[in-house]
């Protein structure tokens, strides 16, 4: 006799709950900005013709303003994966904020 009482208020209290309804669903694509998509540009190499043709001291001076020159070129690309970063985590943050609601 106890079963089918125990089965009877189960049922009954399953069927009191009401479920929620979804009625809308939103898909937002979030497109990162172009200037985080633009390829890092690197400062093109001396001219063989013009390093050939100087003084050592001169080529020294070329070797080393080129390298200078890439140094900055790097700090520009790792900036912007930084930037990229920072935004990808902003994202993240706002996804977690609308999901948990």
């Amino acid at each position: 006799m106890k079963f089918p009482i125990i089965m009877l208020s189960t049922l009954l209290v399953a069927c009191a709950s009401t479920p929620t309804v979804v009625e809308k669903t939103k898909y937002v694509l979030v497109e990162p900005d172009e200037t985080m998509l633009n390829t890092c540009d690197s400062t093109k190499p001396p001219k063989k013709d013009e390093y050939v043709n100087n003084t050592l001291i001169d080529k020294e001076n070329i070797l080393y303003t080129y390298s200078i020159s890439l140094l900055k070129d790097l700090s520009n690309c790792n900036n912007k994966i930084i930037t990229i970063k920072n935004w990808f985590n902003q994202q993240k943050e706002i996804y977690n904020k609308e999901s948990t609601k």
